[in-house]
C-alpha cells in the first residue's frame, strides 16, 4: 500500500494505491489506512467500482458500520445492504424531487452532528455521476484550530456548541427537515433532535484537536448571545475556508473516499440538478471484530 498527499504542503486530502476494495482487508493493511485517515483527514480511492458489499466489508475492516439514519423522501436504504444509505438527487420512487431547493448537503457540516453520538468516520462510493458535478469540497478543522492565535484557541477550548437537526438557516431558502410532501404527514413529522458538546474536541484515536461545528447544524453556543454566536461561527468558517484547508474532490467513475468526520466538514460544490447516486457508510470507532 501507498499513501501519496495529494497536494503537498497541505494536510488533508490523500491517494491510497495498492489496495483493492472488492477484496478482503488483512488486518495490518487495515491499521495502516486508519493511520493515514488520521494523519491526513480525507483518503481517496481510484478506480473500484465496488459492489455495496464490498463497501460494507472494507467499512468493517475500518470500524464499526453504523445502521443508517431513516430520511424519508431524501435518501434510502439499500435493497439486501441496509448498512448502506443510498443518496440519490430522484425521489425513491425513481420520481424528480418535488422541491428544487438546496439542502443541507449544499451547507457545512459534519454527519449527524445533532446526535447524541455521531459516527467517526463515513466512506462514500460514487454509484452514478452525472457529467458536470457537483463536487465535494472538504475543509480541515484541525488545522484551522491550531493555525488560530493561541489566545483564541484557549477561548474557544471553553465554549459549548449547541446543534439543532434544522439548523440556523432560512427554511424559505433552503430544504430542511423534515422532509415531508403529504400534508397528512405534517402535524406529526418534527426535526427536533440536538446535541451539546465542547466546540473544541480531542480526537478519539489520536487526542489531537479540532473545532467541531457545522453551520447546516450549529445554532449557537451556551451562555453565548445569539448574534455574537453566529458572527462567531462566520468568522471561524472564514479562517476554515482558506485554500490550504481544503480538499476540492473531483469525482470519476470508481471513487471511493474515506474521511474522519470528527476533524472535517464537507459540502456539495453546487445543489443537485441532474440524477446522482452515492452509496454512504457511517463508520463509529468501535474495536474491530473484538480486538
Amino acid at each position: 500500500m501507498r499513501v501519496e498527499p495529494i497536494e503537498q504542503g497541505r494536510d488533508i486530502g490523500a491517494e491510497v494505491h495498492g489496495v483493492d476494495l472488492r477484496e478482503p482487508i488483512a488486518d495490518e493493511t487495515a491499521d495502516e489506512l486508519r493511520a493515514a485517515l488520521f494523519d491526513h483527514l480525507v483518503l481517496v480511492f481510484r478506480d473500484q467500482r465496488i459492489e455495496p458489499s464490498d463497501q460494507v466489508r472494507a467499512a468493517r475492516a475500518i470500524g464499526d458500520p453504523s445502521p443508517p439514519e431513516p430520511s424519508a423522501r431524501l435518501t434510502s436504504h439499500h435493497d439486501g445492504v441496509p448498512e448502506i444509505q443510498r443518496l440519490s438527487y430522484l425521489c425513491p420512487d425513481g420520481s424528480e424531487p418535488p422541491d428544487p431547493r438546496p439542502s443541507q448537503g449544499d451547507i457545512w457540516h459534519t454527519d449527524y452532528a445533532y446526535l447524541p453520538d455521531p459516527p467517526e468516520l463515513a466512506m462514500l462510493s460514487a454509484a452514478e455521476l452525472p457529467e458536470d458535478g457537483p463536487e465535494t469540497v472538504y475543509v480541515d478543522l484541525r488545522g484551522a484550530f491550531a493555525s488560530l492565535p493561541e489566545a483564541e484557541r484557549r477561548r474557544l477550548e471553553d465554549l459549548r456548541a449547541v446543534h439543532h437537526e434544522r439548523g440556523p438557516h432560512d427554511p424559505e431558502v433552503y430544504r430542511l427537515p423534515p422532509y415531508v410532501t403529504d400534508e397528512s404527514d405534517s402535524a406529526t413529522a418534527t426535526a427536533d433532535r440536538y446535541a451539546v458538546r465542547a466546540l473544541v474536541r480531542s480526537h478519539p484515536v489520536t487526542g489531537r484537536p479540532a473545532i467541531y461545528m457545522a453551520s447546516a447544524y450549529t445554532v449557537g453556543f451556551e451562555g453565548v448571545a445569539e448574534d455574537e454566536g453566529r458572527a462567531l461561527i462566520e468568522r471561524l468558517y472564514d479562517h476554515a475556508k482558506r485554500p490550504e484547508l481544503n480538499y476540492r474532490h473531483v469525482w470519476r467513475d470508481g471513487d471511493v473516499l474515506l474521511w474522519d468526520n470528527t476533524s472535517t466538514n464537507h459540502r456539495r460544490s453546487k445543489p443537485l440538478d441532474a440524477p446522482r447516486v452515492m452509496h454512504r457508510v457511517s463508520i463509529s470507532l468501535a474495536p474491530r471484530n473484538g480486538r
